[in-house]
């Protein structure tokens, strides 16, 4: 009998964001204060070891700065796709009572 494969797939959101966007980019494009910073220093403990066949993140910076602390310690971190329709639809309030095709 061949061996069943399964799929695990893991959502990440963000570590706590900056108040605002710097340089050149929107207000709403936020770093990651300290407190993020440290959120991913421990996402990075949690994940470390792991094994990932493919990562997508929105492009948004604390997005791809959260991303970078899950990969820092795998055992195997494939290139990193930055997919567009990953990015924020609205605030949560907007997603009560959507469903899920929408969101």
């Amino acid at each position: 009998m061949a061996e069943k494969k399964h799929l695990e797939i893991y959502y990440i959101r963000h570590a706590d964001r900056a108040g605002t966007g710097s340089g050149d980019r929107p207000k709403y494009d936020n770093d990651l204060s300290e407190l993020g910073h440290a959120q991913g220093r421990a996402l990075s403990e949690r994940f470390a070891g792991m094994h990932f066949d493919a990562v997508l993140t929105s492009p948004m910076v604390r997005c791809v700065e959260t991303c970078g602390y899950a990969l820092a310690k795998c055992a195997h971190r494939p290139p990193v796709e930055i997919c567009q329709a990953l990015i924020e639809k609205g605030t949560p309030a907007g997603y009560h009572g959507q469903s899920l095709d929408y969101l």
